[in-house]
């Protein structure tokens, strides 16, 4: 999978309600440092090493069927109430 197609599959984990207001199931994301809520994009993270090339090739097939699964939810068509 190249990195389009994970930022794919993030975008379309991410969506929630066109109005503004979840109301179904929605990712509710927090970062807290010493329990102080801090920016995330501001927060200085340990520098990690990549994964080994042969486990990201284990990851790329574990994932086929979750991605297969939100390709088939993102072409889900619900009716909005008004």
């Amino acid at each position: 999978m190249c990195d389009q197609g994970l930022y794919l599959m993030l975008e379309v984990a991410l969506q929630v309600a066109g109005d503004g207001l979840a109301t179904g199931y929605h990712l509710h994301y927090e970062f807290r440092v010493n329990g102080v809520h801090r920016n995330p994009l501001t927060v200085k993270l340990p520098a990690a090493k990549p994964i080994a090339r042969g486990l990201k090739a284990d990851f790329v097939n574990q994932i086929q069927p979750l991605i297969a699964q939100l390709d088939a939810l993102s072409r889900t068509m619900v009716a909005k109430v008004p």
